[in-house]
């Protein structure tokens, strides 16, 4: 049988062109040419057998890296709805102000009334963030524990606080300033010595205010039923002061994180409600304002006010 001489294609101008592959690895025909039915004969070598040395292009340097795992990504909770996520809020929740009422009758109960009225202005606050100022909070109070339970000649420490700050409207969102933290604890006969602890760290005039705190109820003229208590939560949020209009209330300016606390020996509101003196929990009369005459649920505060006035 004879041999077809294959011709010599070194000179050709497709001999060097890379070829289009095709079905089972073998290279399509250019279709013009007098070296197409040679062409199209070739093998391609496949590209997983190409060695270090018959890599036209060389060795990359991350040839021998395992492609990157994409891990699957997880729903992530959103903070708004996250309890453990430290959130800026407006005002006081009913959640808290009902634990912080629980509270000022706790103390009472186990004896240990609180008995001083503490407000905090520290002019420090004016240079932090809201975060910085909330960790600040957190440091004093807790110093402020560790004070009374370095001092064996001092009562357990128990307080009630809550923070503020004076809400005005900037660049249509609500902001605050000068924020400041309002505590009622319970001193006995060491008022001055708290006070005189307290300026060590704040001396600047204005920063630390010191006063008792009266036990008793007081009814203002627009009908609001106060006591210490109240007014260290007077930023409550509407849905409390509107169905209950002897709550007093103020605007209060965001403030980041906790807004309100107490000790934990005055930390167990079921225990608290259980104990509490028999005539504060007569029916039709409420929870934390035991009085008989107190306002209606829904009605207008003028026409309350007026109707106040005629019946005195």
């Amino acid at each position: 049988m004879a041999t077809t001489q294959q011709p010599d294609c070194t000179n050709s101008a497709k001999a060097d062109l890379p070829q289009p592959v095709g079905a089972h690895g073998m290279t399509q025909a250019l279709g013009a040419g007098p070296s197409a039915p040679l062409l199209g004969t070739q093998a391609l070598t496949p590209y997983p057998s190409l060695g270090e040395h018959d890599n036209p292009l060389g060795a990359a340097a991350n040839d021998d890296e395992e492609p990157p795992v994409h891990k699957r990504k997880r729903r992530r909770k959103p903070a708004r709805d996250d309890r453990r996520r430290s959130r800026t809020t407006l005002t006081i929740s009913k959640e808290q102000y009902q634990g912080g009422r629980d509270a000022w009758y706790g103390a009472q109960i186990i004896g240990l009334p609180l008995d001083t009225f503490v407000t905090l202005r520290p002019r420090i606050f004016d240079e932090m963030t809201p975060v910085e100022r909330h960790a600040w909070t957190r440091r004093r109070i807790r110093s402020l524990g560790q004070w009374y339970a370095d001092n064996d000649d001092l009562p357990p420490f128990t307080a009630l606080w809550s923070r503020e700050s004076k809400r005005i409207a900037q660049g249509g969102k609500w902001t605050g300033i000068g924020e400041h933290i309002h505590m009622l604890v319970h001193a006995g006969t060491h008022r001055d010595r708290l006070e005189k602890m307290l300026s060590k760290s704040l001396k600047l005039r204005g920063e630390v205010d010191v006063r008792p705190a009266k036990q008793t109820i007081t009814r203002l003229r627009n009908g609001w039923m106060t006591d210490a208590s109240t007014y260290v939560l007077k930023a409550v949020n509407q849905r409390v002061w509107r169905s209950r209009p002897s709550v007093p209330h103020r605007k209060s300016g965001p403030i980041y994180g906790a807004r309100v606390g107490w000790t934990q020996n005055l930390g167990n509101r079921k225990q608290l409600s259980e104990n509490r003196a028999p005539r504060a929990a007569k029916p039709n009369q409420s929870t934390y304002f035991p009085q008989s005459d107190e306002a209606p649920l829904k009605r207008g505060r003028k026409k309350w006010e007026m109707e106040m006035t005629r019946a005195a």
